[in-house]
């Protein structure tokens, strides 16, 4: 069988060390392989549930591997696919045996396992269910698994060397390891560059970034504090703990939103009074995503905490209650000082009123602003107070 030169070697390492800041990515590499060794020679990467990812050699590709390694079923019962995702060792040469066959089997180095193989019709006439070859898990993480392997044309199990296959393959995987953890160096790095020019966005609020395990990513200055002064959430070493019932109810509902392939709103919200100053508190939770990064750089969702305290509005506010809705000056000065302090037993306080005063001027207020709660009257003064 072809077996790789010292020049073909050599321009190798050079293809694969270039490959993560290329932008065609991995595909030249691969076909490099294919045209000296005529083989079809397979890079992959899966989600932690075995689901192809765009990346590397591409999801086509991806696919294609699974299907073919899903036929082989070894004698624990599950699929080759299986095997090498959730049970071999990395490294491990996975040697894959002829389709065709109805039962065909491999000693397997590391568990002495056998597979046995099922005929199907839809594979006939394709030359990889007979091709020999190998395949090992180069890189698994809590998230992905990354598979390697080559299946080699022109022949059959019984006349292939594998001795040099075997050698051949390894050094490959040899080539290949180094180029691969830059690969993922980088792009580590541009997700945490991403990350870090999303948050700049958010430098004038109090903002936290986590994932779907609640792993705090990123968080600006005021973020986490603002959230444990209202006790929305706490860290707990590198985790968010929400204690909000209504946040974790969001967070949730977006998550299975994300995971279903569907679009989730854009934002949820709660609102809050701050514990001392009683000034109303708006908490948002928001689905984001990094568009400048590949596919799956950002398989996993990400979500943005903001918590936002209201400003003081300003006098104009009350002439504006007065003149649009035909408030009183006292009803208007109550409902600035209501949205301030965000209770109405502090309002009466520091108005100097009785309840029973207060709870009038109240129903005159929702009657001529169309507000049915404190919350509504309190959104509607700020949205009045961003008029000036």
């Amino acid at each position: 069988m072809p077996a790789l030169s010292q020049r073909d070697h050599i321009e190798l390492l050079m293809q694969m060390l270039k490959r993560p800041l290329q932008p065609e990515g991995w595909p030249p590499v691969l076909n490099f392989i294919d045209g000296k060794l005529n083989c079809r020679t397979f890079l992959a990467e899966y989600d932690g549930d075995g689901t192809p990812l765009r990346s590397l050699g591409g999801e086509e590709q991806a696919r294609e591997l699974a299907t073919l390694l899903s036929r082989i079923e070894t004698v624990n019962g599950n699929t080759a696919f299986q095997f090498l995702l959730t049970e071999a060792s990395p490294l491990y040469p996975y040697s894959k045996t002829s389709l065709a066959n109805h039962r065909q089997t491999a000693s397997d180095p590391a568990t002495g396992s056998q597979e046995t193989s099922h005929p199907d019709a839809n594979m006939a006439g394709n030359w990889l269910e007979n091709a020999p070859g190998l395949v090992t898990p180069v890189r698994r993480t809590a998230h992905s698994f990354v598979l390697f392997g080559c299946l080699f044309r022109g022949y059959s199990t019984e006349r292939i060397d594998a001795d040099r296959a075997s050698a051949t393959f390894h050094t490959l995987v040899s080539a290949l390891l180094p180029a691969l953890d830059l690969h993922f160096q980088l792009e580590k790095q541009r997700l945490e560059n991403q990350l870090r020019e999303l948050m700049l966005l958010e430098q004038d609020s109090a903002a936290v970034l986590v994932d779907a395990n609640r792993v705090i990513l990123a968080e600006t200055s005021e973020g986490l504090e603002r959230l444990n002064e209202l006790d929305i959430a706490v860290r707990r070493q590198r985790h968010l703990a929400i204690n909000s019932r209504r946040l974790e109810i969001a967070l949730q509902e977006q998550l299975a939103t994300f995971e279903e392939g569907g679009i989730a709103d854009p934002t949820s919200v709660l609102f809050c009074p701050a514990p001392e100053s009683g000034l109303v508190c708006r908490v948002s939770l928001e689905t984001v995503s990094c568009p400048s990064l590949t596919p799956d750089a950002c398989a996993q969702p990400l979500f943005l905490i903001r918590t936002t305290t209201s400003k003081d509005p300003p006098d104009e506010v009350e002439i504006c209650l007065q003149d649009h809705y035909e408030l009183s000056h006292s009803e208007a000065r109550l409902a600035w000082h209501l949205t301030m302090t965000g209770a109405l037993n502090t309002t009466i306080q520091d108005l100097g009123i009785t309840q029973n005063t207060a709870k009038t001027h109240l129903r005159r207020i929702y009657e001529k602003t169309g507000a049915h709660t404190q919350l509504q009257l309190a959104r509607l003064v700020h949205r009045i107070a961003r008029l000036f």
